[in-house]
């Protein structure tokens, strides 16, 4: 499988009929580097050359062409997900958005 392949999910708000579906398809599959578009009433799963397209190019895509997503944040997050967010707050509150001391060689040593 390539490498560059990457697949991304968007939830729309409401429920699209199978005219929409089929211009969803039809849309998305038409730009560069778009590989696969499988869309249902709920969501569309594209599959993508990573080095052409990104997730938020193919989600504006989706936005202009009139169909309103839901937040990425509504989204349920996975426990490594859940757990780096939870390192990276601990760390936001420790380093107080500077160096860790033995990455910043301007401070006196203690």
């Amino acid at each position: 499988m390539d490498e560059s392949i990457l697949t991304s999910s968007f939830q729309f708000s409401t429920s699209l009929s199978d005219k929409d579906i089929a211009e969803i398809t039809h849309q998305m599959s038409e730009l560069e580097g778009v590989a696969e578009v499988k869309a249902s009433e709920k969501e569309v799963i594209i599959a993508y050359n990573g080095y052409v397209q990104t997730k938020n190019v193919l989600r504006e895509k989706l936005e202009n062409a009139g169909f309103p997503l839901l937040d990425d944040t509504n989204k349920s997050r996975g426990w490594l997900q859940k757990l780096v967010q939870y390192i990276a707050k601990g760390n936001k509150e420790a380093f107080k958005g500077g160096k860790p001391d033995c990455c910043n060689p301007d401070l006196p040593k203690k």
